[in-house]
């Protein structure tokens, strides 16, 4: 397998203690973050019902990948936050608003879903 599929083969010491989702790959001098949704290192959903304790938790996990990469929040240029609940975007978006600070900020995709892999989750993010 590629040393660029960071998550599966290289710094699993980093991310092993959470299981975060699928995690990012990196097959040119791109890292590709994906399936970052609320779960806590030991795999229970954190903020079930609360949709910016949710995007908190995917953004920590996100950071955790990012790391675990080479990379920081303040090298991401792109996020996609996928969300069950639309009328949940202006809180999302402040959440997400907080970390990433700046003076350009990664740019900003919201996307509707009708549902996520797993009912107690709210949201999922992904980042370039």
């Amino acid at each position: 397998m590629s040393e660029d599929v960071l998550a599966s083969t290289t710094n699993m010491e980093i991310l092993a203690a959470a299981p975060i989702g699928r995690a990012g790959i990196r097959p040119t001098n791109t890292l590709y973050v994906f399936g970052m949704v609320s779960l806590a290192p030991d795999g229970s959903v954190v903020g079930e019902g609360d949709v910016e304790a949710q995007v908190a938790q995917a953004l920590e996990n996100m950071e955790l990948v990012l790391r675990a990469s080479g990379a920081r929040m303040k090298d991401v240029v792109s996020t996609t936050i996928f969300l069950v609940n639309t009328e949940d975007a202006p809180r999302a978006a402040a959440v997400r608003d907080r970390r990433f600070t700046g003076a350009l900020p990664p740019q900003h995709n919201l996307v509707g879903v009708a549902a996520l892999g797993n009912p107690a989750f709210l949201v999922e993010l992904s980042a370039v």
